[in-house]
């Protein structure tokens, strides 16, 4: 199949696929032509192992958060608040919109907390290639940017799900968000 095809039946950007051929996560050829063509088999595996990925997330005991910002600090920064907070959260990082889509292929988050603009793929790429998949329609997205509305406008927009908040983030808006969450997965009560 061609990359295109090999991306939409995935859920992700062509760019993710070239990056996955690139970094050889997926086996590919080229024909005379110079284009790219990947077994329809290569595809299914991954298909498959996203889906058992998505079984066993549904089956988890805590919450699972993605943060996805660039700066060190205010990664740092996040550790802490989300630690302070005593939640059973299941945190995993990533550095920008490329290691995020990674860390997503291996488990899928419950919530994910991003910066907009970042190296590689930004936030705002790896949002649209986030709500491309219908797998990943349950996880909830926060943007936490510099960027104002007009700004975000500009740089391609946002789907209406996202919240977007200014930075400094908001500690206790996103604990709240959390808290919410963590209802919505266990409506029989668990206390977090």
């Amino acid at each position: 199949m061609t990359t295109m095809e090999a991306g939409r039946r995935l859920g992700v950007s062509q760019g993710t696929i070239l990056n996955w051929i690139k970094q050889k996560t997926l086996p590919s050829w080229s024909t005379v032509g110079g284009h790219r063509r990947i077994p329809v088999e290569s595809v299914d595996i991954i298909l498959k192992q996203r889906h058992e990925e998505l079984q066993e997330s549904s089956e988890h005991k805590t919450v699972s958060l993605l943060l996805v910002e660039d700066d060190s600090v205010l990664m740092a920064f996040y550790e802490s608040m989300v630690k302070a907070w005593h939640l059973q959260v299941d945190l995993v990082t990533a550095s920008n919109g490329f290691d995020a889509l990674i860390q997503i292929g291996k488990t899928v988050p419950d919530i994910i907390i991003t910066d907009l603009v970042m190296p590689k793929i930004d936030g705002i790429e790896m949002v649209k290639a986030i709500r491309g998949n219908p797998e990943l329609n349950g996880t909830s997205i926060i943007a936490v940017t510099m960027l104002d509305a007009s700004e975000i406008a500009q740089r391609g927009g946002l789907p209406i799900d996202v919240q977007v908040f200014q930075k400094p983030p908001p500690a206790k808006r996103l604990r709240a968000i959390i808290s919410e969450k963590v209802k919505k997965l266990y409506p029989e009560g668990r206390r977090l």
